[in-house]
């Protein structure tokens, strides 16, 4: 736990270069056990599901927020609503 307020997840994100954060998302989804992964093929289709869309900006969703990469690795992720590529 940290003294002081809590920083706001968009400032740490503009803080990290790059290579920084594709280190901190390729982290989590190591960490994520086996069986809470979605199977390799499901995980390519959905990140080429959300390369072509429209609300995709620099590895984040625009309609949640998320680093598609990590809601695309779990197996019981959805594309958010009212879109629901996948």
């Amino acid at each position: 736990m940290t003294d002081g307020p809590a920083r706001c997840i968009l400032c740490e994100i503009r803080e990290q270069s790059p290579e920084d954060l594709r280190a901190i998302v390729d982290s989590y989804i190591a960490s994520l056990p086996a069986e809470s992964r979605a199977e390799d093929a499901l995980y390519e289709q959905r990140l080429a599901l959300c390369r072509d869309c429209s609300h995709l900006h620099a590895g984040m969703c625009g309609v949640c927020g998320c680093f598609v990469q990590v809601r695309a690795i779990k197996a019981a992720m959805h594309c958010p609503k009212p879109y629901s590529r996948w």
